[in-house]
């Protein structure tokens, strides 16, 4: 859980802040388990290629709301890469299609 350097879980283990238990005296983090997964798995592999790539950008949001709430820089950094690669692909795809409607429109073409 350290490998990814200063993170939630350094600090959790630190002792550095308190932590809720629950009535079995387990770990309590209020936080949505379909979504963590993303994050755990980082955690396990420090892979870069984390599964991230054929999820939706709203997922992406979400995932990245999850990667900031455990601070996992390297996974955020990650999730903020494919966002922005997503979207200068959509920029490339507006102007082609930009272009092709300027071509109709000048040589009197169906788009």
């Amino acid at each position: 859980l350290n490998a990814a350097g200063e993170s939630f879980f350094s600090g959790l283990l630190s002792g550095n802040f308190g932590v809720q238990h629950d009535a079995k005296g387990n770990l309590f983090i209020d936080r949505d388990p379909k979504h963590f997964r993303y994050v755990l798995n980082y955690l396990r592999s420090q892979c870069t290629n984390s599964g991230l790539e054929n999820e939706t950008r709203s997922k992406l949001n979400t995932i990245l709301l999850e990667a900031q709430f455990f601070a996992v820089d390297p996974l955020i950094e990650e999730i903020q890469a494919r966002i922005q690669e997503m979207d200068r692909l959509e920029e490339l795809e507006e102007k082609a299609r930009s272009r092709r409607q300027w071509e109709a429109a000048v040589y009197n073409r169906s788009v």
